[in-house]
């Protein structure tokens, strides 16, 4: 009988100090579960990047008899100069490569475009006609770039190598006769330029440019290939300048 009461109260006993320990565990603080944040990673230029430009070319080249013999003596061909390439769109595409260090972003890009640039110009003094035309069909750029970050907005400087495909001609009638001339060449020039970038995320980036270009000068005769006097020292010399300036703006995927 007294074993059962000792066993009793040594149950009770136990009892009382596992409900006490469970209430004094649940007094304890718990420790808050902790969670890492990635810090966001630091913005930069350096690295390749392709895009997508578009925009307006103007001023873009003119024509000009400057030549020798009896024909201009009879002044009724125009001999100054005369706007042969009109304005137009040019669209292309662009790839480069940017390495900052600081602030200050050295670049290499090339583009090449398509252009819609081409005039063909008619005047003259009866009895002549003179027929004068440009044509620009693409235009390439190799350039250097160096810029100022002001973190994701980029200020540029921007010059280098020019390049396309020129085309001229020149044909006066009358008198039954016909003179024409006409040269077709790719031209190698210069461009100079600026423009603005900003990085709207990580990856693309938009921006607004201005180059100014020359490719420089197509030198051809306009000999008189048919009428009285045909295949004689009477022809036409015509000087054709090629340069102009684009406004546009570009697309860019930075990888």
């Amino acid at each position: 009988m007294i074993h059962r009461k000792l066993a009793a109260i040594l149950l009770g006993a136990v009892a009382s100090l596992g409900i006490a320990g469970a209430a004094s565990a649940a007094d304890l603080p718990r420790k808050t579960p902790q969670t890492f944040v990635q810090p966001a990673p630091i913005f930069t230029w350096t690295g390749f990047y392709a895009g997508v430009s578009g925009g307006y070319a103007f001023d873009n080249g003119n024509s000009q008899l400057t030549g020798t013999s009896s024909l201009l003596a009879t002044n009724l061909v125009p001999t100054g100069k005369v706007d042969t390439i009109g304005d137009g769109l040019i669209i292309g595409g662009t790839l480069g490569y940017n390495y900052q260090v600081g602030q200050v972003v050295f670049g290499l890009e090339g583009d090449l475009s398509y252009t819609d640039l081409g005039k063909k110009v008619v005047g003259g003094t009866a009895p002549l006609s003179v027929s004068q035309s440009q044509d620009l069909s693409y235009l390439g750029t190799v350039r250097g770039r160096l810029g100022f970050a002001f973190d994701r907005l980029l200020v540029y400087g921007t010059g280098g190598l020019a390049f396309g495909e020129t085309k001229a001609a020149t044909a006066i009638t009358g008198l039954g006769s016909l003179w024409t001339g006409s040269k077709s060449e790719t031209n190698v020039g210069y461009t100079l330029g600026a423009g603005i970038e900003y990085a709207f995320n990580n990856n693309w980036s938009v921006k607004v440019e201005y180059l100014y270009y020359d490719l420089g000068t197509e030198n051809y005769t306009a000999p008189l290939i048919s009428g009285p006097g045909a295949g004689s020292s009477v022809f036409g010399t015509v000087r054709a300048e090629n340069a102009g300036n684009i406004v546009r703006a570009g697309l860019n995927y930075r990888f």
